[in-house]
């Protein structure tokens, strides 16, 4: 009877529908990171081969994005449990509502009822606004620092007075365009981690 009293209707309803979601698909979160992480390590090693030492360069610039990549997974994390907390009093004032809701009907506090369920209803929906917002920042970062990599690698393997042939360039953009989806794709994937690992159901 006490555990009931802790933990509130909302809390479990909002656990058993999103964080054991989370928690089921941890393993193929996991998996799909490892192959992000060794696509890259291939694509890069794909670099080295037909750029030789310049593709120190695209190293260099791509581990710049990192630190990028690590602020935008906080973001997520942070409008992540936004998401939970304005769910989780969302569905405890329902079912706080469904419990008197006789009181309610009587005293015809339908409109102010109505009026906070608007306000908590309008509070994640912001949060789930921003954090697709956050996400399409990232893409659109991703591939505008990709094209700028590209550009140059090129100016500089040009400059060292490295034969820049065709099937050079096409092979290299090819490269590059690989490494745009699990460049993408590495936010995502850490935001989603980190939301299971830290979900109360580990």
């Amino acid at each position: 009877h006490k555990s009931r009293q802790r933990i509130s209707i909302g809390d479990v309803v909002n656990q058993m529908s999103s964080d054991s979601e989370s928690v089921a698909n941890l393993s193929f979160v996991f998996i799909e990171l490892v192959i992000d992480i060794l696509l890259i390590l291939a694509a890069i090693g794909m670099l080295f081969y037909y750029l030789g030492t310049t593709a120190w360069i695209s190293v260099v610039l791509l581990g710049l994005l990192v630190p990028i990549t690590n602020k935008i997974a906080q973001q997520f994390s942070q409008y992540d449990d936004q998401i939970m907390k304005h769910r989780d009093a969302r569905l405890n004032l329902m079912g706080q509502i469904l419990n008197s809701i006789r009181l309610i009907k009587y005293f015809v506090w339908e409109k102010s009822v109505s009026e906070e369920v608007q306000k908590v209803r309008t509070a994640e929906i912001s949060a789930r606004d921003k954090i697709v917002r956050v996400e399409s920042f990232s893409l659109v970062v991703y591939m505008a620092i990709s094209c700028l990599v590209l550009l140059a690698t090129f100016l500089t393997h040009s400059w060292r007075g490295q034969e820049l042939t065709l099937a050079v360039v096409f092979t290299v953009i090819s490269i590059f365009t690989l490494l745009e989806e699990p460049f993408g794709d590495l936010t995502n994937l850490i935001s989603r981690l980190s939301s299971a690992t830290h979900s109360p159901l580990l």
